[in-house]
């Protein structure tokens, strides 16, 4: 992870949300407010974000997202795209934008969904977030790169056998 230099320990903990989005995250998001409150300044955390990794990002206002400060969304598009894929009908049936993952990051961070109005999406929200807390403890998924790995396998299986 690659903070700017004045970045404390607690600083990279409460940012590592956002720069650990990746194959194994697809989403992630920081209150701006956090990011002032560090000494950082959130343009130079959104650049630093966006660079390498194959990461996107939205800066939205407090009136936006309703996180105090405002917040700063990162999402890896290959792996959000493959989570969607999954859910699809979930987010379908839902109402919500699942032929555009900007539009679904956007929905994630603007109308928010409990368990109990719809725990399907909740738990796609979830796995999205790379956050075991949004799941029913009995359940184990696995994650996008899970499923790569697996097909890996599979096809080495695949050539041995020929």
């Amino acid at each position: 992870m690659i903070v700017p230099h004045a970045a404390e320990a607690e600083t990279r903990q409460f940012l590592r949300d956002v720069f650990d989005v990746g194959w194994d995250k697809p989403l992630g998001y920081v209150s701006c407010e956090l990011v002032r409150a560090a000494g950082l300044d959130v343009l130079v955390v959104k650049a630093l974000l966006e660079e390498g990794r194959e990461r996107s990002v939205y800066y939205l206002e407090e009136s936006e997202c309703g996180i105090f400060g405002g917040a700063l969304y990162a999402y890896h598009h290959n792996a959000l795209a493959g989570l969607m894929n999954q859910y699809e009908k979930t987010i379908h049936d839902a109402g919500w934008p699942y032929s555009s993952v900007k539009r679904f990051v956007l929905a994630v961070a603007t109308v928010g969904v409990t368990h109990e109005q719809n725990p399907k999406l909740y738990e796609c929200i979830g796995r999205a977030f790379a956050d075991a807390r949004f799941r029913p403890p009995t359940l184990s998924f696995p994650g996008p790169r899970d499923a790569r790995v697996r097909a890996k396998k599979t096809k080495k299986k695949k050539r041995r056998t020929k």
